[in-house]
């Protein structure tokens, strides 16, 4: 059963691709824009360069987050999930997992490269890239309890970025530094240890949440 939902969102995923690439250049538009603000001076640069990446990457994620339950709403899939034997927080899960494939994967990979175009050292642009590996994975979960409430409302995108964005501020603060710290350790540090606990138990509490408000707003 949820491997068939991973397949059915891997499938909308792949029909509406237009938001990875519109995550893409919103992401480079913003490295760029840094670039061109700071000039060159290359220190400096480096200085707001981990920040910077997390928080385009953080944003650029909000890009899609509209279109997780849109589809599902306009042709009564949540509603006939409420009366099936699956779960609807199997089909929360299968719509997270999807986003994060869609959108936090590839630009996960894509931040050593931008990082890159920012003076970053090779190893530390690793350790971006790592760091947002995992806290994207929470990031998509946030960002489905958003997407649960926006679905029902006029102008859901304002409201959506207005209730997700305080959210992501744990896993920006532990991600920037996990990613700081990556470069020059070996062992798991506090912050990476606390951005892994914060994404697992984010992706553990968030389905239940989301589905709650689905199921009350479809009742109603």
């Amino acid at each position: 059963m949820f491997r068939n939902l991973l397949a059915r969102e891997a499938r909308l995923a792949a029909r509406g691709g237009s938001g990875l690439w519109m995550s893409l250049m919103f992401f480079l538009l913003m490295t760029c824009l840094l670039a061109f603000a700071v000039g060159p001076r290359g220190d400096m640069l480096r200085a707001f360069a981990v920040p910077y990446l997390w928080v385009g990457v953080l944003l650029s994620s909000l890009l899609s987050l509209d279109r997780m339950f849109s589809y599902d709403m306009e042709d009564g899939t949540l509603a006939r999930t409420m009366t099936s034997p699956t779960p609807i927080e199997a089909l929360v899960v299968a719509k997270v997992l999807a986003h994060w494939a869609a959108t936090g994967l590839p630009l996960s990979f894509a931040a050593p490269l931008f990082a890159a175009m920012l003076g970053v050292p090779p190893t530390q642009g690793i350790a971006v890239g790592a760091s947002l590996l995992v806290g994207t994975v929470g990031a998509s979960a946030l960002g489905s309890f958003g997407a649960s409430i926006a679905v029902f409302k006029r102008r859901g995108n304002l409201l959506l970025s207005a209730m997700v964005l305080p959210l992501f501020v744990p896993t920006l603060v532990f991600g920037v530094q996990s990613a700081e710290i990556g470069a020059g350790h070996t062992l798991p540090s506090s912050p990476q240890l606390l951005l892994v606990a914060t994404s697992l138990a984010t992706l553990a509490v968030m389905p239940f949440v989301t589905a709650r408000v689905l199921v009350a707003h479809i009742q109603n």
